[in-house]
């Protein structure tokens, strides 16, 4: 009995053996699927996160340089308006000043009185019966007709 005793301790043995070897071996199995998802879910995330982040920063910079451009580009056509703002307007007050020097001539203050009177615009348009019209050089002008005197 003691061989049977030995050959069923022998054989649970065995057994036991086998079956834990076959519980080790479906656990590594599984323990390997678990870490393969932990590591397949993290690689995603830090895929997800990388993939995000440029994006997001490429878009931040890329709105932000577009702000740039267009506030540098207001700024620069403000300047570049003032400055021909302010260089037409010059012009404009040194022709005003040169026409409020002439008028104080004695031909501006003649012109003036011409002008309260129409004859200014009778003289432009060559009105007078006194006066016709003729090219010279390319240029239309009154003349005075010959044997005609003119006064004002």
């Amino acid at each position: 009995m003691p061989e049977r005793i030995d050959a069923l301790t022998r054989h649970t043995l065995y057994d036991s053996q086998a079956t834990a070897e076959t519980a080790m071996r479906e656990t590594e199995e599984i323990t390997k699927m678990e870490w393969a998802k932990v590591v397949a879910a993290t690689a995603e995330k830090v895929a997800r996160d990388t993939a995000t982040t440029p994006k997001g920063q490429w878009l931040t910079t890329g709105i932000t340089v577009a702000a740039l451009v267009v506030l540098a580009t207001v700024g620069a056509g403000y300047a570049l308006g003032k400055d021909a703002g302010l260089a037409e307007a010059t012009g404009i007050a040194r022709d005003e000043a040169a026409a409020a020097t002439w008028a104080n001539t004695p031909d501006g203050q003649l012109a003036y009185r011409w002008a309260q009177t129409s004859k200014l615009q009778r003289l432009a348009r060559s009105e007078d019966q006194t006066l016709t019209r003729d090219r010279q050089q390319g240029r239309a002008g009154c003349l005075a007709k010959k044997g005609s005197r003119t006064g004002s």
